[in-house]
């Protein structure tokens, strides 16, 4: 693939990834975790299943969350990285890792 075409197939990843920083406010999920996380600590929370089960699911969710967009940062980050890399360069090896990295 062609530098052009790279930087055209990578676009859309970084807005998925810009997109979903604004749906997910990483402060918030965490807070949210943190919240919930106390609120399993009280003994009284156990006696009600329902609850417990709500709020271990609500943590599970806002974790699995945070982790996908952990990820998609880090893929962005070496992407981008590797894109001024080769611009520097116009190393072919650097623009294969960039395509490698975006399949």
């Amino acid at each position: 693939m062609l530098y052009d075409e790279i930087k055209q197939y990578y676009m859309p990843v970084k807005i998925m990834y810009e997109k979903a920083l604004k749906h997910f406010n990483v402060d918030s999920l965490k807070n949210s975790i943190c919240q919930n996380e106390k609120k399993l600590q009280d003994s009284e929370v156990w006696s009600n299943p329902e609850l417990s089960s709500k709020l271990s699911q609500e943590i599970k969710e806002d974790k699995d969350n945070l982790e996908k967009i952990s990820r998609w940062e880090g893929m962005v980050s070496d992407i981008e990285t590797l894109f001024e890399l080769y611009e520097e360069t116009k190393d072919e090896s650097t623009l294969n890792e960039v395509e490698n990295s975006i399949k």
